[in-house]
């Protein structure tokens, strides 16, 4: 297997299992669930681009929103990750964010990523459709990568899980065959619009 081909897997495990999962976790009414699940994943990527060049978590999921989610405060983001994984409440890193709290919306877009009185506000679907969109374009840059440059990005993208049954890997090859919402990014050109779209009316069934 090439390199190339070793990354190609790497982003078919991670579209398969974890975008999968938090898809069918929304789908199950687990809300708190999903934004788990999405902070996890940002964790994943982060551990995978190692932006920040050194194996402090804290720096390269900072490094990482600051890179590739800059419409985000990395800090507030990265405290609210450390209270909701760690406490399912506040963290330590939430003084230095200037957080006293944060407050994870459902079917409220209008207040998405917003900060008043020192509250950090989130909803669902629109930060779903961010890291959805975060993650296709952070493979799609790594693809680009020269193949004799890709090996620290295997190194670090082995440790990947996967799930097999007696046929090999239990895996994906098509978003669609991921989920239905999914659908639109098999085409050439993606029209994120209907992306967007899709993951708003599905929070809107929940």
């Amino acid at each position: 297997m090439t390199e190339l081909q070793k990354i190609e897997l790497a982003k078919i495990k991670i579209f398969s299992y974890v975008v999968g999962d938090i898809i069918k976790t929304i789908r199950g009414g687990a809300l708190m669930g999903a934004f788990v699940q999405c902070f996890c994943l940002i964790d994943y990527l982060a551990a995978i681009g190692r932006e920040a060049n050194n194996d402090k978590i804290s720096d390269n999921y900072e490094k990482f929103i600051e890179n590739h989610l800059n419409y985000y405060d990395p800090k507030k983001l990265y405290a609210v990750r450390c209270g909701l994984i760690h406490t399912y409440g506040p963290s330590n890193r939430m003084k230095d964010a200037d957080l006293d709290g944060y407050a994870f919306q459902h079917k409220n877009p209008r207040i998405h990523n917003k900060y008043y009185e020192r509250i950090y506000y989130l909803n669902l679907s629109n930060f779903l459709f961010d890291i959805i969109k975060t993650t296709y374009d952070f493979f799609n840059k790594i693809e680009k990568v020269p193949e004799r440059d890709l090996s620290e990005y295997c190194r670090r993208m082995e440790v990947v899980l996967v799930v097999f049954n007696p046929f090999g890997i239990v895996a994906n090859l098509n978003f669609g065959s991921i989920d239905p919402v999914l659908s639109c990014m098999d085409c050439e050109n993606i029209n994120w619009s209907i992306l967007e779209n899709e993951i708003y009316k599905l929070c809107l069934t929940k």
